[in-house]
């Protein structure tokens, strides 16, 4: 019996010990390199009052965790400096690792084969909204970007939401939904070099006589909290249990996947 209770209390004390290293990890990753940070972003298709789609991303110590809000929604892990993106399925289970500088040649070679009206920017500038605020504009002949302006709390965030949203941009152009990804490149640019992070982002496709009209509206908060860096923690588990599969085994397998991908959407 006496065993049983110690046995139960060093359980007890390594569960407690456990959540202190996450704690402290996190803690430390938020001190360390690059400003934590998060981003709820909203996502409505044309007038639908109830979003399409709504998703979290977190920023921490230089990597980007950009989850669907569901419980079988993806997860994309963005980390630059391992040169790797790893797309996750919780459903399955299984995840694929992209190269980021693969990625970044496969645009790149898109972009020579790319009609040159789909690839040319024929506006890009900032404007003064009426109400004094800035806006950043970028369009051609088939699609216009306008985003609202928002000031982080420090500089680098700005330089971080717009890496990731380069990459995601890419990651739209070469797999589901094969979005091209040059206007949203420059204004991601232009939203960079201002130092700061879109609060509201309006796309309009212009097709065959038909506009749809796509609105990101992102909600950042400038710090990470303890249920963010548990995320963060349930993550690292996954990249290290979830089964390898190959990239067109993760887009084609799972309807799951193959239907949140093909959903029109890009931020």
């Amino acid at each position: 019996m006496l065993r049983a209770i110690r046995y139960f209390w060093w359980l007890s004390v390594s569960a407690i010990l456990l959540g202190l290293a996450v704690f402290t990890d996190g803690l430390k990753a938020q001190t360390q390199g690059a400003s934590p940070f998060r981003v709820d972003t909203d996502i409505y298709l044309d007038n639908t009052k109830a979003p399409v789609k709504r998703t979290l991303t977190l920023f921490s110590d230089g990597v980007y965790y950009d989850f669907e809000e569901s419980d079988l929604g993806l997860v994309t892990v963005i980390d630059p400096a391992r040169n790797r993106i790893v797309l996750l399925n919780r459903q399955r289970q299984v995840k694929t690792v992209l190269e980021t500088k693969q990625v970044q040649l496969m645009v790149s070679s898109a972009r020579v084969q790319a009609d040159a009206k789909i690839a040319a920017i024929s506006k890009s500038e900032i404007e003064t909204a009426p109400d004094g605020s800035e806006v950043a504009v970028v369009q051609n002949d088939f699609m216009e970007y306008r985003a609202s302006l928002q000031k982080p709390s420090q500089p680098d965030m700005a330089q971080q939401y717009a890496d990731f949203a380069d990459w995601s941009a890419r990651l739209n152009a070469i797999y589901l939904p094969n979005l091209p990804p040059y206007l949203r490149l420059e204004l991601n640019s232009l939203i960079g070099r201002q130092q700061a992070l879109p609060s509201e982002i309006k796309r309009i496709t212009r097709q065959r006589g038909r506009y749809m009209e796509l609105t990101c509206r992102l909600i950042p908060v400038w710090r990470l909290s303890q249920d963010d860096l548990t995320k963060i923690a349930r993550c690292s588990v996954m990249l290290a249990q979830f089964k390898d599969v190959t990239v067109e085994d993760y887009w084609s397998a799972n309807p799951v996947v193959k239907a949140s991908a093909e959903t029109p959407l890009t931020r």
